[in-house]
């Protein structure tokens, strides 16, 4: 039996400025109003219980005020976002007030994944099969 082993070896990422799709905006608008609602799916902490078509994500902790999510930018499961807001983070982005994300994406230009952390590492481009 042969095992395959994968070794971290992460690589540079590169400062991008993007654009916050529309889809997105409409899926915080909506996690925004659950907030303020005191929906249960948006006080439970959960990594998925607050989803579209294109995301999802939730409370990171019970009582916390800091939510993680993944999106989605095209159509599979390959190319992701992650990221995390606080509540204000939230409300900005729904209400229009915050337009743009800084984010860290991968140095492949075939790979779509961008991070908030620098440090973050991809599944595809910063781990090597040994």
């Amino acid at each position: 039996m042969v095992t395959h082993m994968r070794r971290l070896q992460a690589k540079p990422k590169r400062n991008e400025v993007v654009q916050i799709p529309s889809d997105l905006r409409e899926f915080l608008s909506e996690v925004n109003e659950m907030i303020l609602a005191g929906d249960e799916s948006a006080t439970i902490p959960s990594d998925d219980l607050l989803q579209c078509e294109s995301a999802c994500g939730g409370l990171i902790e019970e009582g916390g005020c800091k939510y993680s999510f993944t999106y989605f930018p095209e159509e599979g499961i390959r190319h992701k976002w992650y990221f995390s807001f606080d509540i204000t983070d939230i409300e900005r982005i729904a209400d229009g007030a915050t337009t743009e994300l800084s984010m860290w994406a991968c140095a492949d230009p075939q790979c779509h994944s961008k991070f908030m952390d620098r440090n973050d590492t991809c599944f595809y481009c910063d781990y090597i099969d040994e």
